[in-house]
């Protein structure tokens, strides 16, 4: 029950937060979350350097061996400007759990940013192996949507095993913004 009232706390905090101004991180990290990963980058060609920081539960570690269901990590869309940062997105769905990776333990491999664009990159599996790098930009209204989703299968143990390698693009799966991107689903 405490965990059902904790994730509705989340929730609300998480629609009340988008576009919240900080001076620092520390104003816009919730209660029981720390910084997994952060990286800078500009992702809106102004003279301030941004950021795309990736948060997990305070002692994700243990929570995830007593817990039913994924501990989710969040991720969060960050502008800088002249009074700190701009909270654009939030998304808990982008980042993979810390046990989502099979017998490699944690997919999570990071984020980087080029072009004005930032990659989220996985990796995981066990004797069939999987790769994945989800690629977001801004479409003509600024909004930021998944612009490709790279994905590769192989078996690490008999390479005469096809691999497959996919890379689709809206043409193939739509606008999905980044809010709506949900790495389980996509």
């Amino acid at each position: 029950m405490q965990l059902k009232i904790n994730v509705c706390l989340l929730f609300i905090f998480m629609l009340t937060t988008n576009f919240t101004q900080a001076k620092s991180l520390n104003e816009i990290i919730p209660v029981g979350f720390e910084i997994r990963d952060s990286v800078s980058g500009n992702l809106n060609d102004d003279k301030y350097q941004d950021m795309i920081l990736v948060l997990k539960r305070i002692g994700e570690d243990s929570l995830s061996l007593t817990s039913d269901f994924a501990i989710k990590r969040e991720a969060l869309i960050l502008y800088g400007d002249e009074q700190g940062y701009t909270v654009i997105a939030r998304n808990m769905n982008v980042v993979s759990c810390c046990t989502c990776g099979g017998v490699l333990g944690d997919p999570y491999v990071g984020v980087t940013i080029e072009n004005q664009t930032f990659s989220v990159s996985h990796y995981g599996g066990g004797v069939w192996r999987w790769g994945r790098v989800s690629t977001f930009g801004k479409n003509t209204t600024g909004t930021w949507v998944l612009i490709t989703d790279e994905n590769e299968t192989f078996n690490a143990v008999n390479q005469t095993e096809t691999t497959e390698n996919t890379v689709t693009t809206p043409k193939e799966f739509g606008i999905i913004t980044f809010q709506q991107y949900d790495f389980d689903k996509e």
